[in-house]
């Protein structure tokens, strides 16, 4: 999915127990088994942590099971659900085909428009997204979703000046509105735009200091470029305004271990995302192990007994990749080929540590 560019309640710092909400759950779909409550909040517990392909084995059977059971329109949300976690996994026919049923029965839901727009994106059908987003337009003309997925639609076919100018114009007609700055730059970041998109983020800084998300994006933009020193600084600028912000902690724990930079720092900073228990699992733990191989503080596969359940999480071939590196250091050569396999299998394309990790951050921020 495109890397996010605004944070919302996920990336607030609160403490989330993952594994007491899938109990909890799972314990509805126990005593309710043909309603959609405990499916539903199964899904968005494994959706938070990216175990995309958990959704999609908890969710057909559960669609299958509750077709005729349920009234159509109350098994919109898990079809959207499921359709977004076929979209993850790269399944993009089965993605697509969820997503337009759900917006056939979701009677002309905006949401819907927009994701059925993002699913042909996604799919590099960028043709039928373009079509999608005029008809979605056309029901709902203020979208600033829509306008999002325009931009990055045109951006996609290399009309790169009229992807720029649509945020442009939002952002001159009004601008109010903090998540519109942020995913202009986040866009601009894409298209590697870095100095304009510097631009719009000191521009946003000034027009809202209290917002993290601002600070955050401007370190992102900077590591694009290499400038870890001033990535510092935001990334950390960031964290004066919400020392918990996982998003943050974890970028910079990464940052500096990936580059070998104050290790020290860049383990506390990952250990610092892992109590705030809002991220996915895989991501601080991956963050963390990665700062401890590199700081070459591994002496044996207990000392890195987090990292090793990464392994069983293969929903990211960075984070398996990494697996594979901290067990074959520790001499667990059966262990790393697990991982290593798992980085190959689960990688659609070469595997670039830094960037796809990065991504993952930054979609974790959302």
């Amino acid at each position: 999915m495109p890397a996010c560019r605004s944070c919302s309640s996920t990336s607030s710092g609160r403490a989330i127990d993952y594994q007491r909400a899938e109990r909890a759950a799972r314990r509805v779909i126990e005593l309710e088994p043909d309603r959609v409550t405990g499916y539903h909040a199964l899904a968005q517990v494994l959706a938070d942590r990216r175990e995309h392909r958990a959704i999609v084995d908890a969710l057909a059977p559960a669609i299958a099971r509750l077709e005729g059971k349920e009234d159509a329109r109350a098994l919109v949300a898990l079809r959207a659900s499921i359709g977004v976690a076929y979209l993850q996994l790269r399944e993009f026919d089965a993605g697509i085909a969820a997503i337009d049923r759900a917006r056939r029965d979701g009677g002309g839901d905006p949401a819907l428009d927009a994701l059925r727009v993002q699913a042909r994106l996604e799919s590099d059908r960028v043709e039928e997204a373009l079509d999608d987003r005029d008809r979605g337009a056309a029901r709902r003309p203020a979208s600033q979703r829509l306008l999002g997925l325009e931009a990055e639609t045109r951006l996609r076919r290399g009309e790169r000046d009229k992807a720029f100018s649509l945020y442009q114009q939002a952002i001159d007609a009004d601008a109010s509105d903090v998540d519109t700055h942020i995913a202009f730059a986040g866009l601009l970041l894409e298209a590697k735009e870095f100095k304009r998109a510097e631009t719009v983020l000191t521009a946003a800084r000034a027009r809202f200091p209290s917002e993290t998300s601002i600070p955050f994006q401007l370190g992102a933009v900077f590591e694009e470029q290499a400038r870890y020193e001033d990535a510092e600084r935001a990334f950390r600028d960031a964290l004066l305004i919400d020392p918990k912000h996982a998003p943050t902690l974890n970028y910079l724990g990464y940052m500096l271990a990936e580059h070998s930079r104050k290790l020290r720092r860049g383990r506390e900073a990952a250990a610092r995302s892992r109590r705030s228990r809002s991220l996915p699992t895989a991501l601080y733990l991956d963050s963390l192990g990665w700062a401890l191989f590199q700081a070459r503080r591994l002496r044996s596969r207990q000392d890195l007994p987090d990292a090793r359940r990464a392994i069983s999480r293969p929903r990211n071939s960075v984070i398996q990749d990494h697996v594979g590196d901290l067990l074959f250091a520790t001499s667990d050569r059966a262990g790393a080929g697990r991982g290593l396999g798992g980085a190959r299998s689960t990688a659609m394309r070469p595997i670039d540590r830094a960037s796809r990790h990065r991504a993952e951050d930054r979609e974790g921020a959302a």
